[in-house]
């Protein structure tokens, strides 16, 4: 007996309907940049009590702003590109935020992270103008909500 093609038609939308949604996690919990403004400047960043970069060279791409440096956790890890290479490391837990250490140029400087402000987060060390006009290296942090387009 063939089916009358007005049933099939009818049918056909109810199955892409029914069928279940796939799970959408975040692919990456957050992810840390060293970004604008360096120039061979030697850095080290620790995350939550745990060094994951020491005495690194960072230079800023005249092309795209950031270097080579940065980090990220997502379900398998925690990971670290420095110097060309990819390290793994355990996940963090997160439900405190991120706290982290970066020294730069042997500067130490601290920042609490909250996620809810944004899951990607810039470090820039760029010039501002002070109050007398005269130029001053400044460690600033920046947080995006969405992911940040890099050309």
């Amino acid at each position: 007996m063939m089916t009358p093609l007005w049933l099939v038609l009818w049918l056909l939308p109810a199955e892409g309907v029914a069928a279940p949604v796939p799970f959408r996690a975040r692919p990456v919990d957050f992810s840390l940049v060293v970004a604008s403004c360096f120039r061979g400047d030697t850095v080290s960043l620790a995350v939550n009590g745990l060094a994951l970069v020491t005495n690194a060279t960072a230079t800023s791409d005249f092309n795209n702003g950031v270097t080579g440096l940065g980090v990220y956790q997502n379900r398998e890890g925690l990971w670290v590109r420095a110097g060309g290479q990819l390290t793994r490391y355990p996940r963090l837990d997160l439900r405190q935020g991120l706290h982290l250490r970066f020294v730069l140029g042997g500067q130490v400087s601290t920042h609490a992270v909250k996620l809810l402000k944004g899951r990607v987060v810039f470090f820039n060390a760029c010039h501002e103008a002070t109050q007398t006009g005269a130029p001053v290296r400044k460690l600033t942090v920046q947080q995006f909500k969405k992911p940040v387009a890099l050309y």
